[in-house]
Order: C-alpha cells, then sequence, then structure tokens
C-alpha cells in the first residue's frame, strides 16, 4: 500500500538520532604481499586507517525500523517482546529491512581478518577462484560479475567462507586461505552469533506466520549441510569517467533467507515499494542491517519481502573511500526444496500449485543456479543474460528487471456492476478450492510483477475483498472525469497514479486464464515493441482488457476519450492499424492464444456455470453460490427467482450490504 512508507517512518523516530560516526576505518595493508589495484596510488583515496567522513545530512536515506535483539528474544507473553515481535514481522512483510541493536555478536575481530585477506597478492587470492559452475564459497575477483544486460562488469571483490567448512560440517572441506585456516576461533564465534541472530528472526516470523515456532528455525539447522557463509567484501570507487551512481553491483534480491550486514560507510541503497526513487541507508553504529531474501518469499507466497537492493559509490566526502563492509548469510538447508510451508498466511491457491514435491527446486539448487547467472564467463550477451535469471523454470521462476528498464505494472480490472451475472463476478469462486475469482487473477499478476500489482475497482466494492488476498496490492479508483466510461476509465486512472509505467492489463472475468498465458503474452509484447499487445480470440475480436498497454499508447486512448471513443478496443485497432474487415493474423501486436480457453469469458450465469463445468464441479454453479452465502446474494426488492437485476438494485444491495 502507498502508506507504508509512512508509517514506517513513524515507528522509526528511534533511529533519527545522531550517534558519533565511527572514528576510522579499518583498511590496512594486512598480511602478504601487497596487492595490485589501479585505485591504489589515485590521489585522495583512502586506502588506510584513515578517519571516515560523517555521511551526509542532506541526502533522503530510508526510515529503517530499529528492532532490540534482547525484545525480540524474550519469551512469548512478554509485553515488550510481544510488541518488538510484531514490529519485526511488520518490517519484514513491508520492506524486509530494518535495523537490529543489542547484538550477541562481535565483528571487530573480522574487519582485521578482512584487512589481512585483502593485502594478499592477486595471484594469492586467484588460488581460492570460486569458479564458474555455481559454487558459492571461496573468492570472485572485480570484474567477475555481470551487472546489466549490456555486460558491465561490477567493481567488488570479495571472499566467501563457508558455514559448514568452519563448524566441521563439510566432510569434503576446500582449501581454504590462511586467514580461514590459522582464525577458526575468530571465526566460529562470528558465525554462531550470527546464526544465532538468524535464529531469533526466523523465530518471531514463525510465531506470526501461524507455526509452530521453531519451524522455519528446523529448515534453517546450523549443523546440516548448506548454503550459509561469512563474505567479506571490497568495493573500489569508480575510476574517472563513471558516474559515482553507477552501481557497483547490480540490482538484486539476495538468495537465501536472512543476511546480516555490518558496513561503517554508505552506500547501500533500497529501492522502496512503488516508489523509482534508489534511497540510501544510513549506517549506525553497534546495529546490524537485516534483510530477507528469495527463500523465505518463494516459501510463503509473498507473504514476506524480499527488496531489491544495490551498492553504489558513497555519498559526499565518504566517495574517497574503499567500501568494506561484513556480512552474514543464511540460506535453507541445501535439501529444503522451497515449497509452500502450511501458514494460514499462505493462500490455498499457492498451496495447491503443485502437490508433487519435486516441482520445487532445493535450495542448494536455487542459489548454485543463481551464482551462476550472474557470472561474467557466463555471459554470452543479452540474451544470455535474461535467460540466466530465468535459472529454473517451473513453479519457482526468477527474472530480475534490469535497473535501467521500465518496470512492469500490472492492473486487475474488477468489473463494473455485474448486472448480467446477477451477483459481483469478482466474488464468484474458482472451483475446487474456493478461491475468489479476484484472488486467483490477482495472485497470478503478483507472481509476475510483486509489488508493482494494483487494482481498479468501485469505492463499493472494497469492503467485500478479504486482507490476506490484498494486503501489499495498491487500489486505483477510477478518476471523476472517468468515473462513467468503462474499462477505459480504470486504464486512464492507472496511467495517471504512475504515468511512464506500462501496464499489463487482466479483466477479473476470465476465469481460466493461466500463468502461461501471462508469460506468453510478456514474451510476445517484448518481441513485437508495439503500442498495445494483445490477445485476440477464436473469432478473430481483439482482447483489450488481457493486454499490455504503454504510456503511449494510453495517451493516445486519453486522447480517443476525449474525443468521445471511450472504447478501449477501438483504440487498439487504431494504434495496431487493423483496417474494417481486416483480420488480426500478421498484424504486429496481436497475439494468438496458445490455448482458446485461456480466453473464455464469463458475464452471465450460463457463461459462469459453463465454466464450472469445464472445470469438473457440475454442482458449484453460479445460483448455488449465491443462495448458499447470503452476503453475495445481493438482488433487491423481489423474488429471487427474478429473472433480471437493474443496476439501481445491484447498487442498492451492495451500500446495504456495507452499511450492514
Amino acid at each position: 500500500m502507498t502508506v507504508w512508507l509512512e508509517s514506517i517512518f513513524i515507528r522509526s523516530l528511534a533511529v533519527l538520532s545522531e550517534p558519533d560516526p565511527y572514528k576510522r576505518l579499518r583498511l590496512s595493508d594486512g598480511g602478504g604481499a601487497a596487492q595490485t589495484h589501479p585505485y591504489k596510488n589515485m590521489p585522495g583515496i583512502l586506502t588506510t586507517k584513515d578517519s571516515i567522513p560523517p555521511f551526509p545530512t542532506d541526502i533522503p536515506t530510508i526510515p529503517l525500523l530499529l528492532i532490540s535483539y534482547d525484545l525480540l528474544t524474550r519469551p512469548i507473553g512478554d509485553p515488550a517482546g510481544d510488541e518488538e515481535k510484531k514490529r519485526m514481522f511488520q518490517a519484514c512483510h513491508e520492506l524486509g529491512f530494518f535495523y537490529l541493536k543489542d547484538l550477541p555478536v562481535n565483528s571487530e575481530s573480522m574487519w582485521d581478518l578482512a584487512d589481512e585477506f585483502f593485502g594478499y597478492s592477486q595471484e594469492e587470492k586467484d588460488k581460492y577462484d570460486m569458479g564458474a559452475t555455481g559454487n558459492y564459497f571461496g573468492y570472485k575477483k572485480s570484474g567477475a560479475f555481470v551487472i546489466d544486460k549490456k555486460g558491465t562488469l561490477d567493481r567488488t571483490e570479495f571472499l566467501n567462507i563457508s558455514k559448514d567448512q568452519v563448524l566441521g560440517v563439510d566432510p569434503n572441506p576446500a582449501p581454504q586461505p590462511r586467514v580461514v585456516t590459522e582464525n577458526p576461533v575468530v571465526l566460529k564465534s562470528f558465525m554462531t552469533g550470527c546464526h544465532n541472530v538468524v535464529e531469533a528472526v526466523l523465530r518471531t516470523l514463525s510465531i506470526h506466520l501461524g507455526l509452530n515456532p521453531e519451524f522455519l528455525g528446523n529448515l534453517h539447522r546450523i549443523d546440516r549441510l548448506g548454503g550459509d557463509q561469512a563474505r567479506f567484501t571490497r568495493a573500489y570507487p569508480p575510476p574517472e569517467g563513471v558516474s559515482p551512481m553507477d552501481p557497483n553491483t547490480m540490482a538484486h534480491t539476495d538468495y537465501g533467507s536472512v543476511t546480516v550486514l555490518f558496513n561503517r560507510l554508505g552506500g547501500l541503497q533500497v529501492l522502496t515499494p512503488g516508489n523509482k526513487e534508489w534511497l540510501f541507508v544510513k549506517p549506525l553504529p553497534g546495529t546490524a542491517i537485516i534483510n530477507l531474501g528469495d527463500a523465505l518469499v518463494k516459501m510463503t507466497g509473498s507473504v514476506l519481502r524480499s527488496n531489491q537492493h544495490r551498492v553504489v559509490t558513497p555519498p559526499a566526502a565518504q566517495a574517497q573511500c574503499i567500501r568494506q563492509s561484513i556480512v552474514y548469510f543464511s540460506r535453507p538447508d541445501n535439501d529444503v526444496r522451497l515449497a509452500p510451508i502450511p501458514s494460514p498466511l499462505v493462500t490455498q491457491e499457492m498451496k495447491d500449485a503443485s502437490q508433487n514435491p519435486e516441482d520445487y527446486p532445493t535450495s542448494g539448487e536455487w542459489i548454485s543456479n543463481r551464482v551462476k547467472s550472474r557470472l561474467q564467463v557466463n555471459y554470452k550477451g543479452e540474451e544470455s543474460y535474461t535467460k540466466g535469471l530465468k535459472v529454473l523454470g517451473g513453479i519457482i521462476r526468477y527474472r530480475m528487471p534490469d535497473a535501467t528498464d521500465p518496470p512492469l505494472h500490472s492492473l486487475l480490472l474488477l468489473g463494473g456492476l455485474s448486472t448480467r451475472m446477477r451477483t459481483p463476478k469478482f466474488l464468484l469462486q474458482i472451483p475446487p478450492t474456493h478461491c475468489p475469482l479476484y484472488a486467483h487473477n490477482l495472485g497470478l499478476l503478483r507472481d509476475l510483477t510483486g509489488d508493482r500489482t494494483c487494482m481498479s475497482l468501485r469505492s463499493t466494492q472494497s469492503p467485500f475483498l478479504d486482507l490476506k488476498y490484498i494486503d501489499g496490492v495498491d487500489y486505483v479508483y477510477d478518476k471523476p472525469e472517468w468515473r462513467d466510461i468503462g474499462p477505459a476509465g480504470g486504464l486512464l486512472s492507472a496511467h495517471q497514479k504512475v504515468p511512464d509505467a506500462t501496464w499489463l492489463v487482466l479483466a477479473v472475468d476470465f476465469p481460466l486464464v493461466a500463468k502461461e498465458a501471462l508469460e506468453q503474452l510478456v514474451e510476445a509484447h517484448k518481441n513485437t515493441k508495439t503500442p498495445v499487445t494483445c490477445f485476440y480470440n477464436h473469432e478473430g475480436f481483439e482482447e483489450p482488457l488481457f493486454a499490455i498497454w504503454t504510456p503511449d499508447a494510453l495517451e493516445t486512448l486519453k486522447a480517443n476519450v476525449a474525443d468521445g471513443k471511450t472504447g478501449p478496443a477501438f483504440t487498439v485497432r487504431h494504434l495496431l492499424g487493423r483496417k474494417k474487415g481486416q483480420g488480426p493474423t500478421d498484424i504486429p501486436g496481436y497475439i494468438q492464444p496458445n490455448h482458446k480457453k485461456w480466453l473464455r469469458n464469463a458475464n452471465t450465469p450460463d457463461e459462469w456455470n459453463n465454466v464450472v463445468k469445464e472445470l469438473g464441479r457440475e454442482e458449484e454453479t453460479v445460483e448455488r453460490r449465491v443462495n448458499q452465502d447470503q452476503t453475495l446474494f445481493l438482488r433487491t426488492g423481489g423474488s429471487k427467482h427474478k429473472d433480471s437485476v437493474s443496476q439501481k438494485d445491484v447498487e442498492e444491495g451492495l451500500e446495504r450490504a456495507i452499511a450492514g
């Protein structure tokens, strides 16, 4: 919802204090031979233990919630502890980022180990290269990752240290640099402390997901093989001619479950939901930055959030510093499949998506494929970059849009008064799960566009929406000037809300639509690059409400509406050059669906009953559902055998239901 940032800001006043900045930047030459690097002798670059310039006070930052580990770990029933757990869950649901203080982790010695490792010669560090096969432990040099589809290389080097090797869980340990083999006590202390943090976060999430408190923790056991790792990271300032705002790392979401980040310089940015502006995360001494990863999002059907973030050059005077950080990444055990968990907050549709566990990748497969997709040696041009991000297919599919591409938004049109159906179409229930039709179609759109999903609705419809289906979805009400022109009003109101967005539009009365239909439409739009891309049905008619509309197309629709031509189909034919009597075949922008049933429309009881029969539930007719549930039986002022209902009847029935 659009109010999320305001609500977090109100609850985050404790974050706004100004602690003293860290006194020095821990970047000693360390042990081993000196490193040769193009930035080493650049004038003004801080590469030693200099004082860190303060974080600027005149740039926008994101006001993350400040959570106390001490309060988080209090027993259930403690008032202060329960309130803190609630705040943490809210942060994980709305943004997926928060600060954590009162930590059971001492990261000081880890900075010294990082200094030592990055002081090694390049030849020495390269002995522990992580390779190109999907292994995610070892060393990655600067420039080994591709950060956009143009093939731009990153400016960050890091060392990933396996939790399983440090704690003796891995039966086949790989060779490690001296900094690892000579400092087991420091590394074990750091990793066990961070794992305690992860367990506290997972326990809180389990409680608020309606599960056993240890449910998620049992999928992240410290003594089982998994992808947990500590990371030493060093990001270099941009060379001459490169903008400081060009990212060091690609815009991304983390692969696993929980990330624990310690850093002393700015540079981390978060892309706020519903906002195209990247906001800096201000480092706070004595805290870690916690964020959630994709594994938890997949298992909860997006109840939890994994938010896009990136790293750029630190702001203002800090830009002259080499940015270093210490991170702990927690992932589910390698053999855990990323299938929906049995939480009451996870929609039944998500749980019913597949009953076969083999349809879901394991955590190990998921992370390995994500790593391979980013490596420069696997880059074979723009197509390989895009395909590389679709690494798993099937139920769990990942595609992070390039940060420079206009993001695709989606719009579900809930429809008008449904006078022909004699009951609101959006509330009809899909058998056999009885998921409301709007929730079914909304779920398909959210899987594709995430928090860029909106609903176009009337004010009289909103009281009938179930919060568990729409939490986090934005509403779009028709603007007064377009309120009585039908679906064009919903399209134009959404366009006015986000003027430069391309909209995937879906009317609610397509009950047999599938995710494959949306994927076909999106892929076709990428290939045709037409102002509008839409399906056409078996009679050759376009489906303008099952289409993708660009901003230019919506501006044309706006002009046509002002000229009295309010039908979206008119604008589609106009934009795509379809002449009267001409069929849609071979006209760019007109797409024949792979399955005709996707376009099966339901506007009357007979049409809906035919859909229900096709789904194998002949007994669940419209009349039966309406008579069973009086809240849906909105016909007023006459017998329930009345053949037709006026718009006034339905409107008055809705208003009466809202009032009582």
